[in-house]
């Protein structure tokens, strides 16, 4: 990628339609035109303490998507993790729908009062120090204490930590503001602690048209001093970090949850932890009430509330982790006398899992979901009488309404209060050994995905027939847990086809012995199975296949003739032209697409040949064609180039391929095109993009898609804008940059469908030494990689001849791993 080359933030509108809503510009060049929904919205509110964050499906175009798309998430959350603005009343809003963490939808509070908005995280820790011996700290961020909402922290601070009223210390009591003793100890809200806690202000480590990127650091500390405001002697134990990425066009929110030590040798030697996250589910709004019905999908069982085993599986196995969860103990062990643990150890070293547990409301057809990595040691779906303390084993695990036990407690519809608890140790932070991480871990990742949908097929026993996570949530969910990775990409098994006829019956060019891929009905909505699509032309609209009618449009049906092997789409309407898409898997797939910039440098085009040369003739996967990112009139303007344009003015300069020609300042999405001269599909193909954002408008595109970004300023820095001049590997547990001397191979399927391939350098030299890496035997090193494994990061020691070549950062969708090929070790998980 040549950084000289002009630079931007990417937003993107993908159409792979030609749903012609906007007439705004129909470029002659270009056979169909991008289309754009509605004004984007742009006004996110980023305080110290409170952001409030706008999604973007509901203004972008990705009409190949299977389900709804005029509906985007807000989200809202604080400095500690809780995922309540309580400056704009928002957590977790499917617009105007509803707001299961801030009921109801929109900035109104409703029947529900704020003092009951729980939700949040709570950590409970317990070491024996060297002098003061055995010791519990606990720490809670829950926005409410069922009393009062917000504020700072408070300390629960008795002497003896004992008081004759409340007894023990816990969460559910009034405490002192801590730095404000003198406020008196009578003072009750939603963060408190019986240590110190620490929290720092919000920092956004992007912000740009697709893509929203935070931290959240909050430390906490031993306070051995009793009604004592002073923190001379406060002990340090752990910080707690919290990574929120927001995929603006996702229904969905992930949540890297990084717990690390900091406790030293000489106060303690390890610690048991208890971490969980924990909320009241309102999904409702205020005319029909906020009662769902639930279920809670896990891993592990206990009995008699848990006696199946309903883990969801993934890719993400041991080898993404450097500290495992506690298998259970037996009674009369651990630190408590008691098992603590119900479950475990997770992740499994094969077969792995995660936990889901999910809401639905049929009266508003929502759907909202909560998933949970590694698989939780403790759990419950109805823990309103402990949502104060840590689970232990022989609490409750609940994971229906607790009346399906007890039948003098309530059965579903209620509102659900679900904890998904990881326990596990840590060690003091000297010893950590980088060269075995998991022998003393400092450091432990859970990762937690909240989402709300529009319901489809997801059902619950004890309101329909059975237990079913949905359709859209299991899509959504596959893209984190099982994803596209390198090991698909270098074996691709693919073709893309585009064809365009009229109704009302089309037999696709292609036959089933000819590899035509034909799913299932139940699988065409499915994550990742380049099921056909079918777009009618005349109404503006893409079809859904019969069964599977999930936007309220007109429907399909595909059949395959037995004796011929014709594949036909039927019921479609006469005299309406359509454009269909679709696959083939002949035995070797193909990329239709190979793209560098068109004001890229010779260097990327060389680079380009040699990624080309590596897939045709080491992998026998051929490239059909090459195109440029943007429109060379001086230079080719016959060839094809990929990005749909929304101005034409003199100079054809890059500002004409932004969102914000359509009447938005400081949209700065871009999008693929439909196809190229309706031959070759683009949106939903295949498509290799050499050199870096700066040079590349395809790579712009597919840049905030991946678990490494460029954060830097592109072609133009939009209002609002935050980030760096640097590559952030954003699941790295030590979030590590790069620049100088850097490089980044990663792949990324959108919602679209489109597979993008993309091989991009800090620089010229480096996007050409990662392409030679690629031609060398890199690709077929990659073919036993490891599942998961979406990008890696290569270094260069140009001080070698030939060029030294290292693989520093192997990244997976929420952690990292390391990849061992031979007997050289690639990647692994950092000194956090």
């Amino acid at each position: 990628m040549s950084r000289n080359s002009t630079r931007h933030v990417s937003r993107k509108i993908h159409a792979a339609t030609a749903v012609a809503i906007l007439t705004l510009i129909i470029v002659s060049l270009a056979p169909y035109s991008t289309t754009f929904a509605k004004t984007p919205v742009v006004d996110d509110v980023i305080t110290d303490d409170y952001a409030l964050i706008y999604g973007v499906l509901d203004t972008d175009t990705y009409t190949l998507y299977p389900y709804e798309t005029d509906t985007s998430l807000i989200i809202g959350f604080s400095k500690y993790g809780e995922f309540i603005n309580d400056l704009y009343n928002v957590g977790l809003e499917y617009e105007g729908k509803v707001d299961p963490f801030a009921p109801p939808a929109g900035r109104d509070v409703g029947t529900i009062p704020k003092r009951m908005w729980i939700q949040g995280w709570l950590i409970n820790i317990t070491y024996t120090h060297t002098t003061l011996g055995r010791r519990n700290v606990w720490a809670c961020a829950l926005f409410a204490d069922t009393k009062a909402y917000g504020g700072t922290w408070i300390r629960v601070d008795f002497h003896g930590d004992w008081s004759e009223t409340y007894g023990y210390e816990d969460p559910r009591d009034p405490g002192y503001i801590i730095g404000n003793y003198a406020a008196g100890p009578e003072n009750y809200g939603g963060r408190k602690t019986n240590g110190t806690a620490v929290t720092e202000p919000i920092e956004v480590l992007y912000n740009g048209p697709r893509l929203f990127v935070a931290k959240l650091v909050t430390t906490i500390y031993d306070h051995p001093l009793y009604e004592d405001d002073s923190t001379a002697a406060d002990i340090p134990l752990v910080k707690v970090i919290f990574t929120i990425i927001f995929n603006k066009v996702k229904k969905q929110i992930i949540v890297l949850k990084d717990i690390k030590s900091i406790l030293t040798e000489k106060e303690g030697t390890k610690m048991k932890i208890q971490f969980s996250d924990r909320g009241q589910v309102d999904l409702g709004n205020e005319a029909v009430g906020y009662h769902s019905y639930f279920h809670f999908y896990t891993a592990g069982t206990k009995d008699p509330e848990d006696d199946m085993a309903e883990g969801q599986t993934t890719v993400y196995n041991s080898i993404w982790t450097m500290c495992k969860t506690e298998a259970p103990e037996a009674e009369g062990e651990g630190y408590l006398g008691s098992s603590l643990t119900a479950a475990g150890p997770f992740p499994q070293d094969v077969d792995a899992t995660f936990d889901v547990a999910q809401a639905i409301n049929p009266d508003i057809e929502v759907v909202w979901w909560a998933a949970f990595w590694p698989s939780l040691s403790d759990w419950s779906i109805d823990g309103w009488p402990i949502w104060w303390k840590s689970m232990m084993a022989y609490d409750p695990h609940y994971i229906d309404a607790a009346g399906y036990v007890n039948p003098e407690l309530p059965r579903e519809p209620k509102i659900p209060f679900y904890i998904g608890e990881w326990d596990f140790y840590l060690w003091a932070k000297e010893y950590f050994d980088p060269e075995n991480p998991s022998a003393y871990p400092i450091q432990f990742r859970g990762v937690t995905i909240y989402g709300v949908a529009d319901l489809h097929d997801g059902d619950d026993v004890h309101y329909g027939t059975d237990n079913t996570i949905d359709t859209e949530v299991s899509y959504q969910l596959d893209e984190v847990f099982n994803p596209i990775d390198l090991n698909d990409a270098v074996h691709k098994k693919t073709r893309r086809h585009v064809v365009f006829d009229k109704g009302p019956e089309i037999t696709l060019p292609h036959k089933v012995d000819e590899g035509v891929v034909v799913v299932e009905d139940s699988e065409w909505d499915d994550y990742c199975v380049f099921a056909e699509r079918v777009i009618d032309l005349t109404e503006g609209e893409v079809e859904a296949r019969e069964g599977c009618n999930w936007k309220g449009q007109d429907t399909y049906t595909i059949t395959v003739n037995a004796t011929t092997g014709e594949v036909t789409i039927s019921d479609l309407d006469e005299d309406h032209k359509y454009m269909i898409l679709y696959s083939t898997a002949p035995g070797t797939g193909r990329y239709e697409w190979i793209a560098i910039g068109r004001d890229s440098k010779a260097i990327d085009s060389a680079g380009a040949a040699m990624v080309s040369e590596a897939f045709d003739s080491l992998k026998d996967i051929p490239v059909q064609l090459s195109g440029f990112d943007m429109y060379d009139r001086i230079w080719a303007p016959y060839a094809p180039y990929l990005m749909a344009r929304f101005a034409v003015t003199t100079g054809d300069p890059r500002d004409d391929w932004y969102y914000w020609n359509l009447g938005v300042a400081n949209d700065w999405r871009t999008a693929l095109k439909d196809n190229w001269c309706g031959k070759i599909p683009i949106a939903s193909s295949n498509i290799i993009a050499v050199a870096g954002p700066w040079a590349n408008l395809v790579t712009e595109y597919f840049n905030e898609f991946l678990p490494v970004i460029h954060r830097g300023l592109f072609y133009h820095r939009a209002s609002g804008y935050i980030g760096a001049d640097d590559m952030m590997a954003l699941t790295c547990w030590a979030k590590n940059t790069f620049t100088s001397g850097t490089a980044v191979i990663a792949v990324y399927k959108d919602l679209n469908g489109t597979v993008g391939f993309i091989v991009w350098g800090w620089d010229g030299q480096d996007t050409y030494e990662a392409c030679k890496w690629l031609w060398e035997g890199g690709i077929e090193q990659l073919q036993d990689a490891p599942d998961g494994l979406v990008a890696i990061v290569l270094k260069f020691d140009y001080t070698k001849h030939p060029t030294k070549v290292t693989v520093e950062e192997c990244l997976g969708t929420f952690s990292e791993c390391l990849w061992m090929h031979g007997e050289e070790e690639k990647g692994g998980i950092h000194d956090p």
